[in-house]
């Protein structure tokens, strides 16, 4: 009996202390594993949210661009306010006359890019017509591609028409006697600020539907007061941050947030437009390059044998030759 308990005796201190030190070090081991698959999976997390978000972003916006049937960009100063000035379509002069006045010359200047008339005088306000727009200097699009060289802009907002299915009902068309519209005139406008880009469009707005002659207005009216609820409604939650911070965190009616930078390009002449926009959430990024072509025709110029070149004011208007593009 004695002889069994003699071999019996358990661990000793220094046995106990060396496994409890291979313990730790196993259990700090996959602790670290742990730890660091969950760093991994975060991250990974994030750049599939900021993909993502550009994904949705930019599927929306071609959706709409593709099918417009004009379309006015509005861009940036370097101080970050908006510009007194935005390009245009080349027809832009036939966009903006009274329904009674007969159709227009499509004139450029080509030494400013702006559209003008047989005179000369730049639109809108050409002292000899009523135009139903009556603010800013306007630009043909051509002016961003220059030999072959693209030029980019800060976007402040890009707003379109086109043809929309009429999912609504209420909207009759009276050039068939009245009869319910198969397609409706679909007003949208997109507007670059806090970081964010808000989208307006009359389709989704039961009380949406704009006079044909103020619809750039009244739409930029429009996402300016969504914006401004979104900012209020910021300022309420978050009231011991800044106004700026506040409407970061903010998760309201935005199309896409984390937008750090929107630049847009055009190739007028290939009926094109270059979105570009660069994503940051918290260090994750994600760059968007991409090329939209319209789905009609001559949206960003006229038909050339509609179009006259106006090379010095004074001098009688050209008809436009075929340019040779790339």
């Amino acid at each position: 009996m004695k002889q069994r308990l003699k071999f019996n005796q358990g661990f000793s201190f220094i046995e106990l202390i060396l496994a409890i030190a291979l313990l730790s070090i196993v259990m700090i081991m996959i602790s670290g594993f742990m730890s660091s698959t969950s760093a991994q999976f975060g991250k990974t997390k994030k750049n599939i949210n900021v993909q993502s978000s550009a994904q949705t972003t930019y599927n929306q916006m071609c959706d709409t661009i593709m099918q417009a049937e004009y379309i006015r960009v509005c861009p940036k100063t370097s101080t970050g306010t908006r510009a007194s000035y935005s390009f245009v379509p080349d027809n832009y002069a036939n966009y903006i006359k009274p329904e009674t006045e007969a159709r227009r010359d499509v004139i450029l200047d080509l030494s400013t890019y702006k559209i003008v008339n047989k005179m000369g005088t730049p639109y809108p306000n050409d002292a000899l017509t009523t135009d139903r727009e009556t603010i800013g200097t306007v630009y043909s699009f051509r002016m961003f591609k220059q030999g072959g060289i693209y030029n980019e802009l800060p976007v402040d907002y890009i707003y379109l028409e086109y043809m929309a299915p009429n999912k609504t009902g209420n909207v009759r068309n009276t050039e068939t006697g009245g009869e319910w519209a198969d397609d409706v005139k679909t007003y949208v406008i997109y507007y670059f600020k806090h970081n964010k880009i808000y989208m307006y469009r009359t389709a989704d707005d039961p009380d949406g539907t704009p006079s044909p002659y103020n619809s750039y207005d009244e739409c930029l009216a429009k996402v300016e007061a969504l914006v401004a609820e979104e900012e209020e409604a910021a300022e309420a939650k978050y009231a011991h941050l800044s106004a700026d911070e506040a409407i970061r965190r903010y998760k309201g009616r935005e199309l896409a947030t984390h937008v750090e930078d929107f630049k847009l390009s055009a190739d007028a002449v290939g009926e094109a437009l270059v979105l570009i926009m660069d994503f940051d959430d918290s260090g994750y990024k994600f760059d968007l390059n991409t090329t939209v072509r319209f789905r009609n025709t001559n949206v960003l110029t006229a038909k050339p044998q509609l179009t006259k070149k106006l090379k010095n004011p004074g001098e009688p208007a050209e008809d436009e030759e075929e340019e040779d593009e790339e």
